[in-house]
Formats: C-alpha cells, sequence, structure tokens
C-alpha cells in the first residue's frame, strides 16, 4: 500500500505478539488469578498483562493510531486501527490446554468494508507454546515462521476439514444444533479448537480448509481475515445482531460453504 510504513508496521506487531507471547508461556501451567468468570469465558490477570504489553508497543510507535482491544483499550477517529486480542483462546490457557496466541493486525479504516473491520494492512499471530509466528502484510502474502504460506484449495466440501466454533450461550448453541452438525453431514471432519485467532491461522497455513463461527468480535478475526485473503483465501465477515460470523477458507469451497450456512440469525 502507497505510502503506508509497512515494514514498520509489521516489525511493531511481530514485537508486540512476542513479548505478550512471553508472558503467557511464563505464567502457562501455573497459578493464575482469575478476575472473572463469564457465560462461557474466564478472564485473567494474564489477559491485561499481555495487553498492556501489546498496547504500549503499539503507542510507542504509533502514538496516533487507534487501537481496539478485547480488555478495553480504545482511541477513535484515526485513519489506521489495531485489533487486539492479548490471549486468544482464554478458556484454553486456564485448563492447561497449549492451543492459544497473542493476535494483533492493523486496518485502514472504511465504512464500506465487509464486516466493518476496514481495509487489511497487517495481521500477526503468535502461538508461543508451539513456536507458530503467523505474518500476513498488504501486497506481500503471507508467512508461517518465515515460510511463505497458502490455504488449501478442495475440490469440494466432501474433502474439507473445517473447524466450527461450537458454544454455550443460547445464539451459539442454536448455530452449533442447526448450521455447524448440519455442515458436518457434508464434510470430511470438523474440529472445535478453541481459539479463533489460531484456528483461521491454521487455515491461511494450510492446517485447515476452512473456518466457520457466529458470534465472535472484531479483535478475534482480524489478523485471521488479514492472513487469509493474503494466503490466496477468502474470508466473508457479517453482522449478525451486534456480532460478526465468519467463513473462512480456500476459493473452491468458499461461496458453497456461504451458501451452507445461510448467514444464520439465531434470532429470526
Amino acid at each position: 500500500m502507497k505510502d503506508i510504513p509497512l515494514g514498520a508496521m509489521l516489525e511493531t506487531a511481530v514485537m508486540a505478539a512476542r513479548r505478550a507471547g512471553d508472558i503467557q508461556r511464563d505464567r502457562f501451567g501455573g497459578e493464575l488469578r482469575v478476575l472473572a468468570l463469564l457465560e462461557g469465558d474466564i478472564k485473567l490477570e494474564a489477559d491485561q498483562l499481555c495487553e498492556a504489553a501489546i498496547m504500549e508497543t503499539i503507542r510507542s510507535r504509533f502514538p496516533d493510531h487507534a487501537v481496539l482491544a478485547e480488555e478495553g483499550g480504545k482511541t477513535d477517529g484515526a485513519e489506521f486501527i489495531w485489533y487486539v486480542d492479548p490471549l486468544d483462546g482464554t478458556v484454553n490457557y486456564y485448563f492447561g490446554i497449549p492451543h492459544f496466541c497473542s493476535t494483533l493486525a492493523c486496518y485502514r479504516q472504511s465504512a464500506d468494508a465487509a464486516g466493518g473491520l476496514g481495509v487489511p494492512v497487517i495481521g500477526v499471530t503468535y502461538a508461543v507454546m508451539e513456536g507458530g509466528l503467523y505474518c500476513a502484510a498488504a501486497g506481500r502474502g503471507a508467512t508461517a515462521n518465515g515460510v511463505a504460506a497458502r490455504v488449501r484449495e478442495e475440490e469440494s466440501l466432501e474433502d474439507a476439514l473445517v473447524i466450527a466454533a461450537l458454544g454455550n450461550t443460547p445464539g451459539k448453541l442454536v448455530f452449533t444444533r442447526q448450521v455447524t452438525l448440519e455442515l458436518s453431514k457434508r464434510i470430511r471432519k470438523t474440529r472445535n479448537l478453541g481459539a479463533a485467532a489460531l484456528d483461521l491461522a491454521y487455515v491461511a497455513s494450510g492446517k485447515a480448509s476452512a473456518f466457520v463461527e457466529y458470534g465472535v468480535n472484531p479483535w478475534d478475526v482480524a489478523a485471521g481475515v488479514a492472513l487469509v485473503e493474503a494466503a490466496g483465501g477468502k474470508a466473508t465477515v457479517r453482522p449478525i445482531r451486534g456480532r460478526l460470523a465468519i467463513v473462512a477458507s480456500g476459493r473452491n469451497i468458499h461461496d458453497e460453504l456461504v451458501d451452507s450456512l445461510s448467514w444464520y440469525d439465531p434470532e429470526k
């Protein structure tokens, strides 16, 4: 993108993600301070510590950019906005399951962009326990640990392994019952791994064919959208009842996936 410091943005995102990852690794498997028990989620002190490290890194280099983060950091009115999830997969983290990550992305704000996210500039997801660093930059493609990443291109849905998030809130339960389970009849396998950002990185790097979920937030999927699109795939994001629904996959099966989900509205 012309006149955008892609290199500096990507360097900043990687630095921020690694700082958060260091905090996650140091506390993983130990005694964790629980701040809140929510419906279907847990908030840990580690979430706040990781966000503080990421926010400090971004604001030290791009103080005029807006930031929207899961733990509450937000600044409005800038051309660029950073979406930050300091610890995606907190429940996995709490129970000692090593499928979690830090994830952040910078977008150029645009009211016309699908899903309202804007136009992706860079995206980074870092899974410290598996040593997985997934990066995307506009016009430069995507990488997984420094190697070019590409989505899988299945010939049909019947060949696909789809990561489909399940949930225990009312809307997500209906989505699981009426959409995810129906979809599972048409594909090779489904998986529910519990960290949307890392699941999307798996799609971008060809470890899974597709990801579908209802009820996500912008910070859950912003980096993943950037990664999948930079890796040659397609991500469709649409708002439903104040949350987002997402389908991300290779291009061959994308439209059929979108059609099969029918942009389900659990409150219709």
